[in-house]
């Protein structure tokens, strides 16, 4: 009888501490839930504010072409009035000064949409 007594007391004990590592799994698998909802909301943020970057990015982008497209026009229109010596020789002159600060303006635009791009 005291053998049993012994069995049942081991079991007892043995039972308790399978309930303790039971009981800590569930802890630690109720804790990692909580830790991987928190990243998916994190991830969430995340993706809704790279979708508004690459939004703004492309906008950006946008309004740079249109200006290099619109000084590169500015720019044709002022050779073209030179070629055709529809300006008088100091109006041309003037010309010449403002298609040099267009260009310089080509080349501000062009590398900012190349830092943009990278």
């Amino acid at each position: 009888m005291n053998n049993l007594h012994t069995i049942n007391h081991i079991q007892d004990g043995e039972i308790e501490a399978i309930e303790l590592v039971i009981k800590n799994k569930e802890n630690y698998l109720s804790e990692k839930h909580k830790e991987i909802s928190r990243t998916c909301n994190d991830n969430l943020f995340l993706n809704d504010v790279l979708k508004d970057y690459e939004s703004y990015n492309y906008y950006i982008k946008k309004q740079r072409e249109d200006q290099m497209i619109a000084l590169q026009m500015l720019h044709q229109y002022l050779n073209d009035l030179v070629i055709t010596g529809m300006v008088k020789d100091y109006d041309a002159k003037d010309a010449k000064v403002e298609q040099k600060k267009i260009i310089n303006e080509i080349k501000i635009i062009k590398k900012s949409l190349n830092n943009l791009m990278n």
